[in-house]
């Protein structure tokens, strides 16, 4: 077993070695610029105030962006830069990052592109079934624009042209997994677990310890276009990838000398690759009006399978047989109560366009086909949405407005965001994010916004670029 893991560690160790040279490889080939290099930038402040009593501050949030772009013979390089400053205490406060960091090379029936960037697919505009490909850093998402919460992936990606198609090949070396809040962030994402009791999380993303810098596995990706008339898109797709959101081990901790006290949970992070294949189609139908359909099928997605007794354990209550009962289910537990199922999720946007309005409704469901009767989530979940964007006074006001709403649980999510372009080089923004709904309790597997309900907040931005 040890010979198998040091070999496995080996073969990781050196096919990143492999990328990594070839990426320097090819940097060096195309040193000779075409033209001078382009440099932009941007520098935003960010902060606001929470809606609900004692309306506390909401930490402001600095952030400077830097972008080179250089014109090569036969290519192009591209590399960006984030450096934010989140003004809290803790390690991470100051960060630095780097989303793209690529080289491109125009080939006589293609393009070949090596480095860390953003594998933005799929046919829908915004909120696509693709965003799988695209892992993100949910610490502040609500207020920050959401092309700066983009990580990039270190890939190697050929796109063949031939007619009317276009094929697509991904090679990914390195998982990339989304940066969460932390446990004790007012952002956290529950995990079904039953209520009151300590909660742990080892091995959290963040730091040194954060998973892409310990896991490896090589992620593959075909991308079939094609465009049947100029108004009528098809893309294909299948994939060998690991889905960047993490999943939850969960191991519930009871002390054999003392079974009346508190237990505690422990959480670990798991990413487990699987078999993706997705297909989708765009119709202009003219007049502005574009209808688009993506799905996916997932071989085996990861979820949580937590047993009613388990859900429902309450340590102030429960009797001898059902704290014996309970730790029986935990001692032959060998999957941290996760469950690997084939899943499918669906999505239709109908979106108008014309002029300085943009305007549309998407409808979303995701699926798991025969579950574990002991899964949390529900067998279907429905998710409706609905968007609107308009530029006035000759487009130096830009608002926007969107609403998304879970029938299962009655919840809601209502943003808007207003920016004012001062000058060519500094705008304003003002914007709010409402949430609604019920508290769902421990036992429920689906994000609730009624979670956040008291993290309402209306907030500003002032924006330099150049």
């Amino acid at each position: 077993m040890f010979g198998n893991f040091a070999a496995e560690k080996a073969f990781s160790a050196v096919r990143t070695t492999l990328f990594t040279a070839a990426f320097c490889a090819a940097l060096t080939l195309q040193l000779h610029a075409a033209d001078r290099p382009q440099w932009t930038g941007t520098f935003q402040h960010l902060s606001g105030f929470t809606m609900h009593p004692p309306h506390s501050y909401h930490p402001a949030v600095q952030r400077l962006s830097l972008e080179l772009d250089q014109r090569l013979p036969d290519g192009r390089f591209h590399t960006s830069a984030n450096i934010r400053n989140y003004f809290t205490a803790s390690p991470d406060s100051l960060d630095i990052y780097i989303p793209e960091l690529w080289i491109e090379f125009w080939l006589s029936r293609g393009d070949l592109r090596v480095g860390r960037q953003d594998l933005r697919r799929g046919l829908t505009p915004a909120n696509s079934l693709f965003e799988f490909l695209r892992p993100r850093d949910l610490r502040n998402f609500v207020i920050e624009p959401d092309n700066a919460t983009v990580r990039g992936n270190i890939a190697l990606s050929y796109r063949h042209y031939t007619g009317n198609s276009v094929f697509e090949l991904v090679f990914s070396p390195v998982i990339t997994p989304v940066r969460l809040p932390h446990p004790e962030d007012r952002w956290f994402i529950p995990v079904p677990t039953p209520a009151g009791l300590p909660l742990r999380i080892s091995d959290f993303p963040s730091g040194d310890n954060r998973p892409d810098r310990q896991l490896t596995e090589l992620q593959t990706g075909l991308i079939w276009e094609y465009d049947l008339s100029a108004s009528l898109e098809i893309q294909l797709s299948a994939f060998h990838w690991v889905p960047p959101m993490p999943s939850y081990q969960k191991k519930l901790s009871i002390d054999p000398a003392d079974p009346f006290a508190s237990p505690a949970i422990t959480l670990k992070p798991s990413f487990k690759p699987t078999l993706i294949l997705g297909g989708g189609t765009s119709y202009r139908a003219g007049s502005g009006i574009t209808l688009t359909a993506e799905a996916l099928w997932f071989q085996d997605e990861q979820f949580d399978r937590v047993p009613g007794i388990i859900l429902e354990f309450d340590p102030a209550s429960t009797s001898l047989g059902e704290l014996a009962r309970i730790t029986r289910l935990i001692d032959e537990e060998e999957d941290g109560f996760l469950s690997a199922e084939q899943s499918y999720r669906l999505l239709t946007e109908i979106r108008y366009e014309r002029s300085t309005l943009l305007a549309g409704v998407q409808w979303f469901m995701e699926g798991i086909r025969s579950p574990h009767p002991d899964i949390v989530r529900k067998e279907r979940f429905h998710r409706f949405s609905g968007f609107v964007a308009r530029d006035l006074f000759r487009e130096r006001l830009s608002n926007r407005m969107q609403t998304t709403y879970h029938p299962a649980g009655n919840d809601f999510w209502i943003s808007s965001e207003h920016i004012y372009d001062i000058s060519d080089q500094v705008n304003l923004g003002l914007g709010t994010h409402i949430f609604g709904g019920s508290d769902p309790g421990p036992g429920y597997g689906h994000l609730s916004f009624g979670s956040y309900r008291t993290n309402s907040l209306v907030y500003g931005t002032l924006k330099f670029y150049w």
